[in-house]
C-alpha cells in the first residue's frame, strides 16, 4: 500500500491572493531556439494529480443560502488538496482564505467528499504523490472574480496571437529538499490547444528561480517528492 500522504504544509508564508512578479523586457517567439525545441522534443511524463469529472463536484446548490444576505456574494478560496500515489485524496487546507470562514470549510469539505484524481506522475511516468491546487469559485449571477494566477509576469509584447493576460499552467516535480527538477506545460482535458511553448519555458525558469513548492510529508513525517501544479499570467505592460 502507498504511504499516506499528511495535509500539506508550507515552508512559506501562503500567498493568499497576492502573486510573485517578474520582469521581462519582451517574449519572441524563435521556432528555431535551443529553449523551444528543446521544450518541444522533451518526452517527460510529469503530470500533476488531474481530477475526474471536476465539474460534477461542485453544484448550484452547494451555495449556502445564509450567505447570500451577506455584503459579499462572491468568494474564491484557494484550496491545497494532497493526492497519493494511488489517487486516494490524504487531505485538503485553505491556502488563500475566500473571506468566508464557512465558503473555506465547505470548498474543502466538498473535495474530500465528491473528489477524485488520477495519481500524480514522475517524469518517467511513475505514480508518486501530488499536490493539485485550485481556486473553488462560489458566486452569484453577475459577480466577477479575477483569475487566480501564481506568478504575475510583465511583458512588453506577448508572441502573436495570445491576449493579455496570457496564463499558463504547468506541472513541476519537486523533489524532497524542495529542489525543482522538472517542469512541463500542465495536460489539460479542458485546453483547446497546449500551452505556447515561448511562454511555458519563460514560466518555468521564473518558477524554478522564485517558486516554493509545498512540502509534502511521507507517514513517517518525512518529506516527499511530488508534482504540483503552478500558473502564471503574462500581462503585456501598457
Amino acid at each position: 500500500m502507498p504511504a499516506p500522504l499528511r495535509t500539506p504544509t508550507r515552508q512559506a508564508a501562503c500567498r493568499s491572493n497576492s502573486t510573485q512578479s517578474a520582469s521581462l523586457d519582451s517574449i519572441a517567439i524563435d521556432p528555431h531556439s535551443s529553449a523551444v525545441l528543446s521544450l518541444l522534443a522533451a518526452s517527460s511524463l510529469l503530470s500533476a494529480p488531474t481530477p475526474i469529472e471536476f465539474g460534477r463536484w461542485f453544484g448550484g446548490d452547494d451555495y449556502p443560502a445564509e450567505v447570500l444576505g451577506g455584503n459579499q456574494t462572491a468568494f474564491q478560496p484557494v484550496t491545497e488538496t494532497a493526492v497519493d500515489s494511488s489517487g486516494k485524496i490524504r487531505g485538503c487546507r485553505i491556502e488563500a482564505p475566500s473571506g468566508s470562514a464557512k465558503i473555506d470549510a465547505l470548498a474543502c469539505a466538498i473535495i474530500l467528499k465528491r473528489g477524485a484524481f488520477k495519481p500524480a506522475t514522475w517524469t518517467d511516468g511513475t505514480p508518486v504523490p501530488g499536490v493539485y491546487r485550485t481556486a473553488i469559485i462560489f458566486l452569484v449571477f453577475g459577480d466577477r472574480l479575477p483569475t487566480v494566477r501564481d506568478i504575475d509576469i510583465s511583458v512588453q509584447q506577448l508572441p502573436k496571437g495570445e491576449k493579455s493576460p496570457a496564463t499558463v499552467n504547468v506541472a513541476i516535480a519537486a523533489e524532497a529538499n524542495g529542489t525543482i527538477t522538472d517542469c512541463v506545460d500542465e495536460p489539460r482535458s479542458t485546453k483547446p490547444k497546449p500551452d505556447n511553448p515561448a511562454l511555458v519555458s519563460v514560466a518555468c525558469d521564473t518558477i524554478k528561480a522564485q517558486w516554493k513548492p509545498v512540502q509534502v510529508l511521507d507517514s513517517e513525517g518525512k518529506p516527499s517528492r511530488s508534482v504540483q501544479n503552478v500558473m502564471v499570467a503574462f500581462t503585456e505592460a501598457e
